[in-house]
């Protein structure tokens, strides 16, 4: 058992007892490896904000993401239930300052117009160069999501200032911080199954070993197994953890019926380890999207990406990008979990995450193929 032990090597107190009190976390915060774990955190977010969507994520302030991550926790908060929604109820305090404070945010009417505004009036003082195919200067051949965004509406007269608002954050979100989740979750899977992660690496290497450069769309829908994998995953870990509608019409559900225009919450999470769908569901099993394993499957039974008239709009590229992600990363690396972080306590934001995040060690592979 480990724990506090005295002179005689006996254990008095169990590690889960005193760990509480002895605040471990906090006091690795101040040990020179957590320095570097978060200057390298620090600096890898630098540069995907730089290279995903440039200056307008550099314009928020730590009090702009303050409000954008209460503005996720409200929601979460608020289908948790009364207890939860209404735990602190007075005016200017707890759930309903979230709101207040994200309320701007919600509207459109934050700081991501104003960058708006300012890289319409930075774009026609001076006009980017055009781009260079194979150029060395990446300043010149890269330029921000937003800017390419501000052209396409002064160009097109049904492209309003709101329409720009709504497409970046749809990019922010949807377009970036889903895919990311489902990347982490699925490298977690193959880490703690070597045998899924060996099947992967082989068709990794039998699609993309020869291609020189990026991969290609042929090439990408050729790797059948690590999109099964890829399902696997989103299905066990959901990037999405909550869905909301309204319905349309009254529905029948057991001895009740619930009415035209009440609001229902869907959780995937649930929904896809119901046992009579899924046997077994907590076990990562990739072959249960193999064709003959999902003929006669219902076609809500899975739903990461929602279903229906209101589904992800760009869940097939966001499949692709999932795949040459994955497939570029282990080209490289053999994926391993880290001893003692093989757990994941989940918890629910605008997209689902692990308490303490997901740790992983990357290692060269000894003969690549390049």
């Amino acid at each position: 058992m480990r724990g506090l032990r005295c002179s005689r090597g006996h254990v008095v107190a169990p590690y889960r007892m005193t760990r509480p009190w002895l605040m471990l976390g906090w006091i690795y915060k101040w040990t020179e490896s957590a320095k570097k774990e978060l200057t390298h955190k620090d600096n890898l977010h630098t540069f995907i904000r730089e290279r995903g969507t440039g200056s307008l994520i550099e314009a928020h302030g730590s009090s702009e993401r303050y409000r954008i991550h209460q503005r996720g926790t409200g929601v979460i908060r608020e289908v948790q239930g009364p207890s939860e929604r209404y735990r602190f109820n007075q005016r200017g305090t707890g759930f309903i300052i979230e709101v207040q404070c994200s309320s701007k945010i919600q509207r459109g009417t934050g700081p991501i117009k104003e960058v708006v505004f300012k890289r319409r009036k930075e774009i026609n003082k001076k006009p980017f160069e055009s781009e260079q195919i194979g150029t060395k200067d990446l300043s010149q051949s890269w330029r921000p999501l937003v800017d390419r965004i501000v052209e396409i509406a002064d160009q097109s007269n049904n492209f309003n200032d709101e329409d720009i608002i709504q497409e970046v954050c749809t990019f922010m979100l949807a377009g970036q911080e889903s895919v990311a989740t489902a990347v982490t979750f699925t490298l977690f899977l193959l880490a703690k199954h070597p045998d899924v992660q060996s099947r992967v690496l082989e068709e990794v290497d039998a699609v993309l070993g020869k291609l020189p450069n990026f991969p290609t769309l042929g090439a990408l829908r050729k790797m059948c197994y690590t999109e099964q994998c890829i399902k696997e995953a989103l299905r066990l870990y959901p990037s999405v953890p909550i869905i909301a509608r309204t319905l349309s019409e009254d529905v029948p559900m057991g001895k009740v019926t619930l009415p035209k225009g009440c609001q229902v919450i869907i959780t995937p999470y649930a929904t896809h380890r119901i046992p009579h769908i899924y046997p077994n569901p907590e076990k990562f099993d990739p072959d249960r999207f193999l064709p003959e394993n999902m003929r006669g499957r219902h076609p809500y039974a899975y739903i990461p990406f929602s279903a229906g008239p209101r589904i992800c709009i760009g869940y097939k590229f966001a499949m692709l990008e999932m795949k040459m992600l994955l497939g570029e990363i282990l080209r490289k690396y053999h994926v391993t979990t880290v001893p003692g972080k093989e757990e994941l306590c989940i918890k629910y934001r605008i997209t689902i995450r692990a308490s303490g995040g997901v740790w992983l060690q990357f290692a060269p592979r000894a003969a690549q193929v390049l």
